[in-house]
């Protein structure tokens, strides 16, 4: 009898993505299929799986505070309200500013490549953050609980961001992200209190109140073209009047009528047509399982369908 081949999961450190892999694969891919960031494999004998890390190499140095190793940003030390983070690093490591106190205005400077997992989480006090136009990808709760945080812009480079991006942050009130990102993972605008306008890519392929929790005061949202449903209960958006579609066609629901615009990146000044109506229909937003025009991708990418992805692009 064949013994039946043992499957491993963890998560990509530069996006964030959930993966499953074979060991086979540990020999034979290099590459994150989904932000394509440079990846290795190491056996952890004691839990019997395979851990993934970036692999990447570049300098090490320590400076003004920045402990950097092979193009990593490890760790701040520093206690500046301002920085800038110092050339030569591709990555701002996990947990790197983790917790940091005294920072109120962080520019991540051109050269990064990738942001990691909970990179900025728990910095209270940020207040303004400047993403690099080349950043290609952001990972799972990047900036989980930066209450303070009042706007951002994700740079239009970007390809891959993982869960909980914004969830906690209290005070941000403008967040810009490009309407093209092929992987979003979900639980983006989680208690983002103040913000009024959410925009959802094309890569999030579902949308859920787990999205939107606790942000009560979002009065507009966009949604990409490549998203495929949308689904849960909205009610705790009581302000949301306005729901636009990248692309408006080929959607079904029997209890909302969304309308909509065929222009996402430029938003039309009108409202919806009987706006009353429109407007308690989405406040409620019964009903909103039937709504979907196809059946939306598996949550883990599997390295065995991205193989010959990879081998095209060689």
């Amino acid at each position: 009898m064949r013994n039946k081949k043992i499957e491993f999961f963890d998560s990509c450190p530069c996006c964030g993505r959930r993966l499953a892999f074979y060991e086979e694969h540990t020999q034979t891919v290099k590459n994150c299929p989904c932000c394509g960031a440079p990846i290795r494999f190491e056996a952890d004998e004691e839990e019997c799986k395979y851990r993934i890390f970036a692999d990447l190499s570049g300098e090490s140095f320590c400076e003004d505070g920045f402990v950097v190793e092979n193009g990593v940003l490890v760790r701040y030390e520093g206690k500046e309200e301002k920085i800038a983070t110092p050339f030569g690093v591709l990555m701002i490591g996990e947990k790197a500013f983790e917790n940091n106190r005294s920072l109120k205005e962080i520019t991540v400077s051109e050269g990064v490549l990738y942001i990691g997992t909970e990179a900025f989480s728990h910095a209270e006090n940020i207040r303004k953050l400047t993403l690099p136009s080349g950043l290609s990808a952001i990972g799972n709760c990047a900036f989980w609980n930066c209450r303070r945080l009042e706007s951002i812009a994700v740079p239009a480079s970007v390809r891959a961001m993982g869960y909980g991006l914004f969830h906690g942050c209290e005070n941000l009130e403008n967040a810009e992200l490009p309407m093209e990102i092929p992987y979003v993972g979900g639980w983006i605008y989680g208690f983002c209190k103040r913000l009024k306008r959410a925009v959802v890519p094309s890569g999030r392929r579902e949308v859920d109140h787990h999205d939107f929790s606790e942000s009560e005061q979002i009065e507009e949202l966009v949604i990409g073209r490549g998203v495929q449903r949308i689904h849960g209960y909205m009610c705790h958006l009581r302000k949301l009047a306005r729901v636009y579609f990248e692309d408006p066609t080929g959607w079904q629901t029997q209890n909302t009528n969304f309308g909509g615009a065929s222009n996402a990146e430029d938003i039309p000044e009108r409202e919806l047509k009987n706006q009353k109506k429109a407007a308690q229909r989405i406040k409620k937003f019964s009903g909103i399982q039937g709504m979907c025009r196809a059946e939306a991708q598996d949550l883990v990418m599997s390295l065995d369908d991205c193989l010959k992805l990879w081998e095209t692009k060689d």
